[in-house]
Formats: structure tokens, C-alpha cells, sequence
């Protein structure tokens, strides 16, 4: 992987052989000459990736003798002492997975070390990550970071993927098909079979956009939901100043001979600006139309003619502190189902 380095690269290889049983505990290691033949490394390199396997636990050295493979198994992998998070982090919302109390970040540090780690950050960490006793947290990671993710499962680091799944790892994810369709049930019976549709674009930093774009549009089928051509949106980059385009998209919404009376947002931060638009041309939401969104806003509790499907985070904290504490290692692959919340 790009930016990993050589000395990650030679431990990800024996880590390699290691876990396919390639090298088996007891088992001796090439010398050093010829691990500079077999991977054409230079001495220094191969010092220090097998100076930090020791000290990682996975070898161990015997004066005179050489280097062996270690009993992994002699020790617990539940004995986690630090936990890392990965995520599109920048250092003001770092901090403030400390600050509030419910926070991710806060409950995990009642239980071991947390620690914030930037995807941004994520290659200058990731030796500091592969070590006996450490956990990571991968929040909403994209396909660009499936080899580190590969490189720390070689290393035996426990990892939980949360708001998306992947391959075998173990997550925990919405159920945003259950969601999306307890709100559709609630947005057509108010507002009838003819909806809009408003999302981002999809890219590989959002994998989980193109997972809820797929189950609406399944849903739809099934519901027998019509959705316009011009009212459907799905274009847009995820950035603040698309808030912007909502006068024009409530131009298209709410100035034809049928205008709009239902729409889906799968980005509740547009929301705000969608409603001024509407506002700004005499329409009330709950009276000339009710929207529907993934995740909440407080500010839109008491307005409404409006619905919010509420990711459960309380319970995906407990979540995430019941597999830290998983003695057995047995397999975290849950979907919790959120709440459909309604403004009054």
C-alpha cells in the first residue's frame, strides 16, 4: 500500500506467512542475508521490522540462536489496552468525541485508552496500530483503506467496522432498509404516491450512500412510488455550499402545475435550506408538503409535516463496548435498527 513503507511491508509479509501457517510457532527464521536475497531489503529494514515483531509479540529471539515464531495463542487477544478510531476526522471533532459524555470516544475510554485517528493520519499510525492489544474502530471506511484493514488483521489487531460491512470483518451498521421503509410507509400516507428524491452523488468516500440509494429505489419499486424525473436528484457533491442549490430545486418542486407534496432527503444537514426555500414562496411544511429524512436535526423536532430516521447510537455504543469485551471472539455482524422520529 501506497505510503506504508518498506518496514511495514516486510512485517506484513511474515505476519503473511505466519497466519497462513506458512511459519508455524518454534519455527525458525531466515537469516538476515537471506531475507535481504529473498525480499531484496537492505539489513537496516530488516532489523527493525523484525525488532518490531518482537516487540509486538508475534517473534520472539533466542541469543545466538536466531529468531523464532512465538505461541500467539499463549496469549489473549481480548486483553485490549488501547482502542483507535478511524475516521474523516479534523482535530475540532476529535476533541469533542471527549467532551460529550455520550460520545463513542468517552464510552470506550471508560473501558481502555481511546485514541483519534484521522484517515488523514492513517499511514504515519498504522505500525503504532498493529500490535498485540490494540483494537480499531473504522468509522464509515472507504475501499482505499481495505488494505490497512488487511494488514492489521495479518498482525492479529481486532477490528470493528461501523455504518458499513465488508467481507468478513465484524460491524455494526444501521438497518437502513428498515428505516427508509418505515418512513416511506409514513411519507406516501400523507403525502401520496408521487415523491422526490434527493441525495449525493455516490463515490467510493461514500459507499454507504450508494447501499441506501439502492434500498430506497428497491423500496420504491415495491411501494409502486412514482418519482419524476425532474425530482429526482442525486447529482450533488456532499459540500456545505450545496445548500445553495435548494432555490432551485424548490423552483422545480414547488412551482409546477402539480407541485411537490413528499420528499425524501438522505442528508438531513440540506434540510434547513430546503425548508427556507419553501418558506420564501408562502408553503408550510405539514400543510403543502412533509419531507422525509436519514438522521436527525434537533431544530426540526417541533416543526411539522416532518419525519427523521434516527440512527440508534446509544445502543451502538453499548454495542461496540459489549465486542470490546468479547472473551470468546465469536463474530460481531449486527444491524440495529433505527427509530422513526416525528416532529409535533
Amino acid at each position: 500500500m501506497r505510503g506504508v513503507g518498506k518496514i511495514a511491508a516486510l512485517k506484513d509479509r511474515i505476519l503473511d506467512d505466519i497466519q497462513s501457517g506458512v511459519l508455524k510457532a518454534g519455527d525458525k527464521l531466515l537469516s538476515r542475508h537471506q531475507f535481504m536475497k529473498r525480499y531484496g531489503c537492505s539489513r537496516g529494514s530488516i532489523d527493525q521490522a523484525i525488532s518490531e515483531l518482537i516487540e509486538d509479540g508475534f517473534l520472539y529471539s533466542r541469543q545466538g540462536a536466531g529468531t523464532y515464531v512465538a505461541d500467539t495463542h499463549r496469549e489473549s487477544l481480548n486483553s485490549i489496552h488501547t482502542v483507535y478510531i478511524v475516521g474523516n476526522f479534523d482535530r475540532l471533532q476529535a476533541g469533542a468525541f471527549f467532551l460529550d459524555p455520550g460520545s463513542t470516544a468517552s464510552c470506550i475510554q471508560r473501558h481502555a485508552d481511546c485514541m483519534i485517528c484521522s484517515m488523514a493520519d492513517l499511514n504515519m499510525n498504522l505500525n503504532k496500530m498493529a500490535r498485540r492489544g490494540n483494537a480499531v474502530i473504522w468509522d464509515r471506511p472507504d475501499y482505499q483503506h481495505l488494505m490497512a484493514m488487511n494488514f492489521l488483521d495479518k498482525a492479529g489487531v481486532r477490528q470493528l467496522l461501523l455504518h458499513r460491512t465488508f467481507g468478513n470483518y465484524d460491524y455494526i451498521a444501521t438497518d437502513s432498509r428498515h428505516g427508509i421503509a418505515a418512513g416511506l410507509d409514513w411519507l406516501t400516507g400523507r403525502a401520496g404516491q408521487k415523491i422526490a428524491f434527493l441525495s449525493t452523488r455516490t463515490s467510493t468516500r461514500y459507499p454507504y450512500v450508494a447501499e441506501r440509494q439502492l434500498q430506497f429505489f428497491e423500496l420504491a419499486i415495491r411501494h409502486s412510488l412514482t418519482i419524476p424525473p425532474e425530482w429526482l436528484f442525486t447529482d450533488w457533491e456532499h459540500e456545505p455550499e450545496t445548500a445553495a442549490h435548494m432555490e432551485e430545486v424548490a423552483e422545480i418542486l414547488f412551482s409546477g402545475p402539480v407541485p411537490c407534496r413528499g420528499i425524501y432527503l438522505d442528508y438531513v444537514i440540506w434540510s434547513t435550506a430546503l425548508l427556507r426555500a419553501a418558506s420564501r414562496r408562502g408553503l408550510e411544511n405539514g400543510r403543502n408538503f412533509h419531507l422525509l429524512t436519514f438522521d436527525t436535526d434537533l431544530g426540526l423536532t417541533r416543526q411539522p409535516g416532518i419525519a427523521m430516521i434516527r440512527q440508534n447510537l446509544d445502543e451502538q455504543n453499548d454495542k461496540i463496548i459489549e465486542w470490546l469485551n468479547n472473551r470468546s471472539n465469536a463474530p460481531m455482524r449486527l444491524k440495529i435498527k433505527p427509530q422513526l422520529l416525528i416532529s409535533r
